[in-house]
């Protein structure tokens, strides 16, 4: 059994032990479900067996990318040529090693080597698609030799970034913004396990339509991706900013920085072996786990009545942060692995950053509730989820307030606030629009605070806002942002309250299920619905021309670093005003908009290329508030 092999310590599982292991971990990871990091699944089981095998074939080809009764589900097409996968390094030394070999390689084509070039570009963390321009196709890796068509993704919505009129390679990835603050944090790990059960199905569930009819799922071409070109040398001088300047300004999972030689006679010089190129190298960061004891089992209760469980644990460092609590994802995932207090747990930081549950090492009976922790209403199980039965639950309507001030950029609206709000009795967004200083100070708010967010309704009211976002600030199920664009693309919002199932079904990428959802959340929000309507927003039609007078029409911008709106907003809202949003510095870029933990690198670039830089606090009044 896998988990008892998996409870042993490497050293001592025999060869075909070993052998059984890595095969079952590379399938589970290929399915959307890894047991173990891709650093321990590096450094742990790959290593060993490279220590007494450096021959075996699991570490000359490339491992298929599902077991052999999954790819013969789909239709399997051969690559015109091999789809190899990366070799991987997690220290500098090995880094040196490569480039040595490129500048030996180079040597004996008598290229200078301090003239090499190393592209270095985001190794995107979903699956890996050979896209077909002509036949409009996705393939999977599969075996380097032959992937599984998934080209059904395409079909219902999976948009290419990148020039889809060309073949290309690239991952197949959903957003780190839009994974984190839709429900799909609470239901997987990580947003590749999303991507691989979508690519495994034919059959699209909930979740997946939603994606889809959002825009979210897209196939990043790396031939297109805005790159940087280095020598050796500015690569090795700056390379852990570099480095970390790649996490910061992606807006899609990481797995680590693709480092290539880009001279097309080195290339054919290195070569490849049966698994990966010599003239490319991934360069991986370790991820730190450890094994800590839950203390309790905690629940908090959304805006959709999903009751999802919070694990605490014993306060651990972990990569340069201590860890109190990790995401129990679901109750039915509490349930079924036996998470309660006194359960053994190995934890690690997904990327550095997002505290993640590896797995349970000792299982006890887990810890579930009866009730809702807000009002105190019965649960009960919708397939994995505890879901509360109340009415009047406070936390359903403080989330719903928290909801919409986050969608349509509300300040001030934070989940304090929101619960003072609900427990004074303004527990509606219209109720929150029509409230007083009198009313927020009743709520507890000092004269301070009142006066910031009535000033903040009204900066609301008066400044231009995309009705798209006045729509998804519903928060209606299957009704995002994305979605929420797609329909008022076909159909002005004031329409959207005698919309029907047909006129839903009839635009790209929504199904008969989703937009009977749609339509049953509408009808709960209808009251909502017209009260925005009628509240003299200065409202932005999705369809309606870009005015060229805008400040920001034309501009080349870049946006980076951690933000206090979501970054994807502010994007988004930059493009409505006619800039041109790109993902990295370059000299086209005109204005670089700057958060929190800026890697050195891009700052320096735009320096060195003269680039207006601002905070976002400086954006906010210069090119937002002012306009």
């Amino acid at each position: 059994m896998l988990s008892t092999l998996l409870s042993k310590p490497v050293c001592q599982l025999t060869d075909p032990q070993l052998v059984n292991v890595i095969t079952q971990l590379n399938i589970s990871y290929r399915r959307g479900q890894p047991l173990v990091s891709d650093d321990e699944f590096d450094q742990t089981y790959l290593s060993e067996l490279r220590s007494r095998n450096p021959e075996h074939v699991l570490l000359r080809t490339v491992q298929p990318d599902a077991s052999a009764a999954a790819l013969t589900s789909k239709g399997r097409v051969a690559h015109p040529a091999p789809m190899l996968s990366t070799n991987k390094a997690y220290t500098e030394m090995e880094l040196r090693a490569f480039i040595q070999r490129c500048e030996q390689a180079a040597g004996r084509l008598a290229i200078q080597p301090s003239t090499l070039l190393y592209r270095i570009t985001p190794k995107f963390d979903g699956i890996a698609i050979r896209f077909n321009a002509t036949e409009k196709t996705f393939t999977t890796r599969g075996d380097g030799l032959q992937g599984n068509d998934v080209s059904h993704l395409l079909k219902r919505g999976a948009i290419i970034v990148g020039d889809a009129s060309q073949d290309g390679v690239g991952e197949l990835v959903i957003s780190t913004d839009y994974f984190e603050s839709s429900e799909l944090s609470q239901i997987f790990d990580h947003p590749r396990n999303m991507v691989a059960g979508m690519a495994a199905s034919d059959t699209m569930n909930e979740h997946a339509q939603k994606v889809l009819a959002d825009g979210k799922l897209h196939l990043v071409l790396y031939r297109d991706w805005d790159a940087p070109t280095l020598t050796a040398e500015q690569l090795l001088a700056d390379f852990g900013s570099i480095e970390q300047s790649m996490y910061d300004q992606s807006p899609y999972p990481l797995d680590g920085i693709i480092i290539e030689a880009i001279d097309p006679a080195l290339k054919s010089q290195m070569g490849h072996s049966s698994h990966h190129h010599h003239w490319q190298l991934a360069f991986k960061r370790h991820s730190e786990t450890a094994e800590v004891q839950v203390l309790n089992v905690t629940y908090q209760t959304g805006r959709s009545g999903r009751v999802s469980p919070v694990i605490n644990i014993e306060p651990t460092a972990l990569s340069g942060c201590t860890i109190s609590n990790v995401t129990g994802h679901h109750a039915g995932r509490i349930r079924s692995e036996g998470i309660g207090p006194g359960a053994t747990i190995t934890i690690t930081r997904q990327g550095l950053v997002i505290p993640k549950l590896l797995r349970v090492n000792k299982p006890v009976e887990p810890m579930l509730v009866d009730n809702c922790p807000a009002c105190g209403s019965e649960v009960h199980w919708e397939n994995d989820f505890l879901v509360c039965q109340g009415d009047s639950c406070c936390a359903q309507k403080a989330r719903v307030l928290q909801h919409f001030a986050k969608t349509v950029m509300l300040e001030y609206i934070g989940p304090t606030a929101a619960e003072q709000l609900v427990a004074a009795g303004v527990d509606s967004v219209e109720a929150m629009l029509d409230c007083n200083e009198s009313t927020l100070l009743r709520a507890g708010f000092g004269h301070g605070q009142a006066a910031n967010i009535l000033q903040e309704i009204q900066r609301l009211l008066s400044e231009p806002l995309s009705d798209h976002l006045l729509l998804a600030s519903l928060g209606i199920s299957k009704l995002g942002r994305g979605a929420s664009k797609k329909i008022l693309l076909e159909h002005p919002l004031d329409h959207i309250p005698a919309i029907t199932a047909n006129e839903i079904v009839a635009i790209r990428g929504f199904e008969q299920k989703s937009a009977n959802i749609i339509l049953s959340g509408l009808s709960a929000k209808r009251d909502t619905l017209r009260y925005l309507l009628s509240a003299g927003f200065n409202r932005v039609a999705v369809s309606a021309p870009v005015a060229s007078s805008h400040a920001l029409c034309g501009v080349h911008v870049v946006f980076t670093g951690k933000m206090e709106s979501p970054r994807s907003d502010m994007e988004a809202q930059a493009a409505a005003f006619g800039a041109i949003v790109q993902k990295s510095v370059n000299k086209k870029t005109q204005l670089l908009v700057t958060g929190a933990n800026v890697g050195a690198a891009k700052l320096n670039k735009a320096t060195e290329l003269g680039i207006e830089q601002v905070s976002e606090q400086a954006y906010q009044k210069k090119y937002v508030t002012a306009q």
